[in-house]
């Protein structure tokens, strides 16, 4: 099965390079397929390590390769060794993190080809992911550093679009969520970014440039010696310090931080090669140690070593988790950002997978598990989000045209007729139910008794009156429920319908949380008002009921009074049934007026209706109702379907919006 998105036509193949402080990640992906491909420079394993291993007399090592090397090799040997790692962060800053850089990058290309893997920049677009809040001398230091390394003229995006990119690609986040409050936190290796998107660009984006997984790191490295005494005058001997602290000591932080995320009540425990053993390491521990981190003298070297900002070398205690809640509310504050505005937050990087990175996201922002979106590949999902926009863009273009063909098709043939049949077996229910209790109650009561008793057409007109005022009440309940129900039931089969329709073409529809237009719940919700001469069920019974008769004993004559309206129908009809029996009585000088109120005897009231003239005369009834009802309940669903209409433009605007950004 071909991923929903079908991107045609021609475009330059990409390649997308996040250059992360712990870890690098390359994808790259055809310009006009959404086909994404993780370069494995590290075998399977995905990603490389950013690390970088001079030799004597040889070309440097990259990623795992370079670690492994040192961490194999014999004292003797490390003596040639130059190992380093955990650069990035200070291109800017540094001379030799810039010269750690270049070489690095460079080895990366060097390493692809070696193992014949297609990855050259020429030819190619290249991307390469940058952190929002990274300054002017960040950005080019690292154009400058990437043309020198061999990748051309590279185009820096933001991180964050690189992950909203990704989450879009993978249906995780459908084209108007894509384009709500969004905020990535970008948690790696070296810093810490929050980026705020509104309408897929950025609006805020705030960090620290220091706090990151290193420091996590060296926390675990801390922890290590203070378990095993003699343990760090034994690395520095040995000059393994920099391999334990930045290579196993990172592999024991993803383990224990995974382990936490699944069962913070069980201590973890992790033997550490030769060198020694972690035992017991509980999640409150590590809190602890957290909030009271003192970098370590192998740590506070390094850095120096680097040139690195003196912030990250400082010996005083630091509240790491504390650091991160404050650096998340005071980008609030600045930004003028109120956290009701958030609708997703995505998490990236590999430190974001700490647990208390959630907690406090839910403690600070109010937001959902829910709400919260991980992925699979949480450290590489920039890199292939980035590698995506090309074809992203491309595919965009042909979703929105393919649906814009067939949206009209699909609401005349689906939505449309599905509203239309709601509505009839809505109003067939309110006639039949009124026609139940309304006219074989007190109407078909009336009719009765002044067949018994006789009477003036004018008070039979007056009593059906009466009676269908004293049901208003009771028909306007019946209108609101049914209407309601209408409400209820016929938006989620729309609704699903049109979800599905967007489904067969490769997209999910946003939750509808947006206002849209209510219909008037004065004409639709609420019964007619019984004066109303088109919903008058009283009106229309006497309409066809003297109308009817009337044609029957007069010949039609009575018919001529129609043009007088309903009730001068109701009425008029009705003399013409007497027009003989006066002529006898009263004479051809009768005031006709005057009919309205003449008492009629029983002899002739009686002879007026058989049972088959009332059944014609309530079948009536109920059609008149059932069309009256179906105009009313027909306004409703049309409005339903129209606010799927507009669901459909808004889902469009923002494919419209989406294919612009990338």
């Amino acid at each position: 099965m071909t991923h929903p998105f079908e991107a045609s036509g021609t475009g330059r193949n990409v390649l997308a390079v996040d250059f992360g402080t712990a870890t690098t990640y390359l994808c790259k992906c055809p310009g006009d397929q959404l086909s994404p491909q993780g370069v494995l420079l590290g075998g399977e394993k995905d990603g490389v390590a950013t690390a970088l291993l001079y030799r004597q007399g040889r070309e440097p090592l990259v990623g795992d390769e370079a670690l492994a090397e040192f961490g194999e090799a014999t004292e003797r040997e490390r003596r040639g060794y130059e190992l380093r790692a955990q650069f990035k962060p200070d291109i800017a800053r540094g001379r030799d993190a810039a010269r750690y850089a270049g070489d690095f990058l460079a080895g990366l290309l060097r390493e692809a080809r070696r193992q014949r893997l297609d990855v050259e920049p020429e030819g190619r677009e290249v991307f390469f992911g940058i952190p929002s809040e990274a300054n002017a001398e960040f950005r080019s230091a690292l154009v400058r550093i990437a043309r020198e390394a061999g990748y051309g003229d590279i185009q820096c995006v933001d991180e964050p679009l690189g992950a909203l990119a990704y989450h879009v690609f993978h249906r995780d986040l459908p084209a108007r969520d894509a384009l709500r409050g969004l905020l990535v936190v970008d948690f790696g290796g070296g810093t810490c970014d929050f980026s705020f998107l509104r309408r897929g660009r950025v609006g805020a984006s705030w960090g620290d440039m220091t706090l990151g997984g290193r420091l996590f790191d060296d926390l675990i490295y801390s922890w290590l010696l203070d378990q095993n005494p003699g343990l760090e005058d034994r690395l520095r001997a040995s000059g393994d310090e920099f391999f334990v602290q930045t290579h196993l000591c990172r592999e024991i932080k993803e383990a224990f931080s995974r382990s936490m995320a699944r069962d913070r009540s069980k201590p973890f425990s992790r033997g550490v090669r030769h060198y020694g053993r972690l035992n017991a390491m509980t999640w409150e521990d590590f809190l602890l140690r957290a909030r009271t981190f003192r970098p370590s003298e192998a740590f506070q070297r390094f850095q120096h070593s680097l040139g690195a900002d003196p912030e990250a070398l400082s010996s005083e205690p630091a509240d790491l988790v504390g650091r991160f809640r404050r650096t998340l509310t005071e980008g609030f504050l600045r930004g003028r950002i109120s956290p009701g505005e958030i609708r997703f937050v995505v998490l990236t990087g590999g430190s974001s997978q700490w647990p208390f990175v959630a907690d406090v996201l839910k403690e600070e922002l109010g937001v959902g598990e829910d709400r919260i979106m991980r992925s699979d590949r949480p450290n590489a999902a920039i890199a292939e989000g980035l590698a995506l926009f090309p074809a992203l863009r491309r595919a965009h273009r042909e979703a929105r045209r393919t649906l814009e063909e067939d949206f009209p098709r699909f609401c005349a043939q689906e939505l449309e007729p599905l509203g239309r049949r709601y509505a009839v077996a809505a109003a067939r229910e309110e006639a039949e139910i009124v026609t139940r209790e309304l006219f074989d109650g007190p109407i078909l009561q009336r009719l009765r008794l002044f067949q018994e008793r006789g009477g003036s057409l004018g008070q039979l007109r007056r009593e059906l009156e009466e009676a269908a005022a004293a049901f208003s009440p009771r028909h306007r309940e019946i209108g609101v429920r049914l209407g309601q129900g209408l409400l209820e039931e016929l938006p989620k089969e729309l609704g699903g319908r049109t979800e599905d329709f967007f489904r067969h073409h490769g997209f999910q529809m946003a939750e509808d949380e947006e206002a849209l237009p209510s219909p008037v719940e004065g004409a639709i919700l609420v019964a007619p008002d019984p004066l109303d001469p088109l919903s008058r069920p009283a009106e229309t019974l006497v309409l066809a009921l003297f109308a009817g008769a009337g044609a029957v004993v007069s010949g039609g004559g009575g018919m001529a009074l129609i043009a007088s309206g309903p009730l001068g129908l109701a009425i008029g009809a009705g003399l013409g049934l007497v027009a003989g029996w006066t002529l006898l009585t009263q004479g051809r000088e009768w005031s006709r007026h005057k009919l309205e109120d003449l008492s009629l005897p029983p002899a002739v009231t009686r002879s007026l209706w058989s049972g088959k003239a009332l059944k014609a005369l309530r079948d009536k009834f109920l059609e008149d109702l059932t069309q009256n009802a179906e105009t009313n309940l027909s306004s409703l669903a049309q409005e339903l379907v129209h606010r799927e209409t507009l669901r459909y433009e808004g889902e469009m605007g923002a494919l419209s919006e989406l294919q612009k950004l990338f």
